[in-house]
């Protein structure tokens, strides 16, 4: 897919009339769907769709297209990319010059990462708003957003994709999973495949909502704290895919200094056999693992029943990158809502370098099965 559009630019798609001879008015402000309705006119092979299929309706699509150009078309994209490549070019710098440049390097890639990360949950949305959308609408927003990608510097080219297919797979939008995606079969792949090699997991949390008593991190605060982990953002701990031992692998999401307190509705009463949660310990990254995991349920939403409490046994200071998973097993109870709690640790103990300083807890996927 990527090739496609090697040696084409943005520009000279947006100019392309999508009636020989006839521009369209209604679409032509906007580049996000100027790419949406051209792509789709170039996809020739239509995959089977099931008859309960929820083809989207074109005006909803194009205010949801139209949302999402709104935040691709933010200042910070492009501030981030400039302040990158003045780095990259020696400008004049305060401090040491080597240093700087490696700080700023790393600010500004990560900022315009994140800016392009925005712009894609943005379009993840339209998924999460249909049953099962339109295929050649999802074969063509992936495409929009490789083509965006394409701006990033060469030097994170490679991590721009590997932020493409944990925060814009198609098989992250439950509905379609399992159906013969004519897009994986071009990269040689399967469904099957992408589940195992992204870490996918099903569960019946899968795509449900879920309600934070503590934000996740979504901004840059202060010199100390350059990072943010928002991961899939608000569906990020139901979204189906686990995180590996690489903090930055796109799928942990970050708490600084705050608990963990999610409650997960599943719009309806279900049978409950077992809850699990995984948490990321990096002491060099002031990662911790919560000093204990609370799981209880509710029909209601309102009275809570705590199910268990874990306590953390692995020690502070073990090195290293650790997944440490809390379970609670059950007999078939019956619950809507599922709550966790995590207890962070705060701030970093004495006697680690960053003593006193905010920790992080990461969680990836709180799963019901």
């Amino acid at each position: 897919v990527i090739k496609e559009f090697e040696g084409v630019e943005v520009e000279d798609i947006l100019k392309i009339e999508l009636v020989p001879g006839i521009p369209n008015p209604e679409i032509s402000h906007s580049p996000v769907i100027n790419f949406i309705e051209v792509i789709r006119e170039d996809i020739t092979e239509k995959p089977e769709i099931s008859e309960d299929v929820i083809i989207l309706k074109p005006d909803e699509t194009k205010k949801l297209l139209a949302q999402a150009d709104e935040e691709r078309n933010n200042k910070d994209f492009d501030m981030a990319l400039e302040k990158y490549h003045t780095v990259l070019k020696g400008a004049p710098l305060k401090n040491d010059k080597m240093k700087a440049l490696k700080g700023m390097e790393k600010i500004a890639s990560t900022r315009s990462l994140l800016a392009i990360r925005k712009y894609c949950q943005k379009l993840n949305s339209i998924m999460w708003d249909y049953k099962e959308p339109d295929q050649e609408l999802v074969d063509a927003a992936v495409r929009v957003y490789i083509a965006i990608a394409r701006k990033l510097p060469e030097e994170n080219k490679d991590r721009a994709i590997k932020m493409l297919n944990h925060s814009f797979s198609l098989t992250k939008n439950f509905t379609l999973r399992y159906l013969a995606i004519s897009g994986l079969k071009d990269l040689g792949t399967t469904p099957g495949k992408e589940f195992e090699e992204n870490n996918f997991v099903d569960h019946a949390g899968c795509g449900k909502k879920v309600k934070l008593t503590y934000p996740y991190s979504t901004s840059y605060t202060l010199s100390w704290d350059w990072h943010t982990y928002p991961a899939g953002g608000d569906m990020a701990l139901t979204d189906g895919i686990k995180g590996t031992k690489d903090r930055d692998d796109g799928n942990w999401q970050g708490f600084l200094g705050d608990d963990l307190e999610a409650i997960i509705d599943l719009n309806e009463a279900i049978t409950v056999k077992k809850i699990s949660v995984n948490f990321l310990q990096n002491i060099r990254a002031r990662i911790f693992l919560p000093t204990s995991v609370e799981f209880a349920i509710s029909k209601d939403g309102k009275k809570f029943k705590v199910l268990a409490t874990h306590e953390n046994d692995i020690s502070q200071k073990q090195g290293g990158a650790i997944i440490k998973e809390f379970i609670v097993a059950l007999d078939n109870v019956q619950a809507r809502y599922i709550q966790v709690k995590a207890k962070s640790i705060g701030v970093c103990p004495l006697w680690h370098a960053g003593a006193g300083r905010k920790v992080w807890l990461f969680c990836d996927e709180i799963q019901v099965y």
